[in-house]
């Protein structure tokens, strides 16, 4: 035992599980002013039904729409999971932070919603937190100073149109496509 612990009062979660996740690389959603990649993410072997995924993606373009988001404009991530959708955009100040806004929901309803607090629900699952390191990790890549793609002997000159596509294009390890 480490010393100076007290491990009478430190409190462990005694709900949820850590069976195996899967993840699917869906069509990334496209608005005016703002470029999420787009994934749904499941428990064991069956991916999401293809009609929620639909219905999802809805959702967060009608978020968009209707201002529902505190960002209308950048580039991001959006994971959908069994109760969750997840949508995070890089900061504009800090373009190494993702800033995330989830919503719940019950048994695919989405007409029920509820906004969820990250800081007192929390922001991600380890799941989805291994997908945001992953394309936290390509974002960085794009944009480090020297502009260095992995894979290219040379750095390139990268415009805002080549980054953006760049990381529409790229898929992160352990990904599968719909």
């Amino acid at each position: 035992m480490i010393k100076g612990v007290n491990y009478n009062n430190i409190i462990l979660p005694d709900k949820g599980t850590f069976n195996k996740h899967g993840y699917v690389f869906e069509a990334p959603i496209i608005t005016n002013g703002l470029v999420l990649k787009f994934y749904s993410m499941y428990e064991g072997v069956q991916p999401l039904d293809f009609s929620f995924i639909n219905k999802c993606k809805n959702f967060i373009e009608e978020r968009i729409r209707t201002n529902g988001f505190s960002f209308e404009r950048g580039i991001g991530v959006a994971i959908v999971s069994d109760g969750f959708i997840n949508v995070n955009r890089w900061w504009k100040e800090y373009a190494s932070v993702p800033i995330p806004i989830l919503y719940g929901f019950e048994e695919e309803n989405l007409e029920d919603y509820r906004t969820v607090d990250p800081k007192k629900d929390g922001a991600y699952c380890l799941w989805e937190a291994e997908i945001i390191a992953e394309e936290g990790k390509l974002w960085k890549n794009i944009n480090n100073k020297e502009g260095i793609i992995p894979g290219l002997n040379k750095p390139p000159i990268l415009t805002k149109e080549k980054k953006i596509d760049k990381y529409l294009e790229t898929k992160i390890p352990n990904s599968n496509y719909r």
